[in-house]
């Protein structure tokens, strides 16, 4: 398969490969030999996938197992070395989706991811990766979180001592029909029209910031509310709360960006969705930003939101 990316866009998207590479040759004699993990029930040879899934699956080879593993589960040879750690893509924890908490992201979700990066994370920009590659490899990514939701439900079925056999014969046309109904009814949540930016949003932003932001976002915006020091996330992992006064935002500057993270909250973290009415999530997305216009962008901080 040709690839038909410019230098700088190679030397872009060769990170994660670059540092896979580092982290296999630190790998100790005795993670070397570690046996094999057995096989599971139910195997992505077992998964049928769409022809672009399928192309995708060779971009996915190529410039994302490094990090994100071969199968998904973000245990790449480099993920070790990453802080915040790959996602799991089979555990089904999207974070940056336009789409209801809890959902299928939409393959324009994550080619925004694929195209930007995270900045202040180790996902690096795929600004020049060919757009048809960047969609081919989103439907993979998605192949590989219902993928996913099915193997748990297989492991769980073998743990009732149920065969391999018998659970792909009874359950596996159910799960790939739940799938295809899953993936033709996802939406995106609808953004109202944004009203006008002004004092009184911004006096009414407030207000609702102070009621439900700042514990962990702090007063001023910062990332350092009284609960800042005490979040973690879905691996129990440390976790910092945005800094709105710093850096890029992670699933995007815009303010319907920010509109729509606050409607689908932010799977795997302690950002939750927020149930508010279109007047009031403009209001709290106004003075949120309003941080940002005062502080200028300045340089990224660390953080998992």
């Amino acid at each position: 398969m040709a690839f038909p990316i410019s230098r700088r866009g190679l030397a872009i998207a060769a990170i994660p490969l670059a540092v896979a590479a580092l982290a296999a040759l630190r790998r100790s004699p005795a993670e070397a030999q570690q046996t094999p993990p057995s096989t599971p029930v139910l195997t992505l040879a077992d998964w049928p996938m769409s022809e672009s899934a399928t192309r995708g699956r060779v971009v996915y080879e190529r410039w994302c197992a490094g990090c994100h593993g071969d199968d998904g589960r973000g245990q790449g040879p480099a993920a070790r070395h990453l802080d915040p750690l790959p996602r799991d893509f089979q555990a089904g924890r999207i974070k940056f989706r336009s789409t209801p908490q809890g959902s299928l992201p939409l393959a324009e979700d994550l080619i925004a991811t694929i195209t930007r990066g995270l900045p202040g994370s180790s996902m690096p920009e795929f600004r020049l990766l060919p757009d048809p590659h960047k969609r081919d490899v989103a439907e993979y990514v998605i192949a590989l979180v219902q993928f996913g939701r099915a193997a748990r439900a297989a492991e769980a079925l073998a743990r009732g001592g149920e065969s391999r056999e018998a659970i792909l014969r009874d359950n596996l046309k159910d799960w790939l029909a739940e799938a295809a109904a899953d993936r033709a009814s996802v939406r995106p949540v609808a953004v109202g029209p944004e009203p006008a930016d002004d004092a009184a949003s911004r006096a009414r932003g407030k207000a609702l910031y102070l009621e439900k932001c700042h514990n962990c976002h702090g007063e001023s915006g910062r990332g350092d509310g009284s609960a800042a020091g005490n979040l973690r996330d879905a691996l129990d992992a440390n976790i910092l709360p945005r800094d709105f006064t710093r850096g890029s935002l992670r699933g995007g500057d815009a303010p319907e960006d920010v509109f729509r993270r606050l409607r689908t909250g932010i799977d795997g973290t302690p950002m939750p969705a927020y149930t508010l009415s279109d007047q009031d999530t403009w209001d709290l997305v106004h003075y949120a930003m309003s941080f940002r216009s005062a502080a200028g962008k300045g340089g990224a901080k660390g953080g998992s939101k």
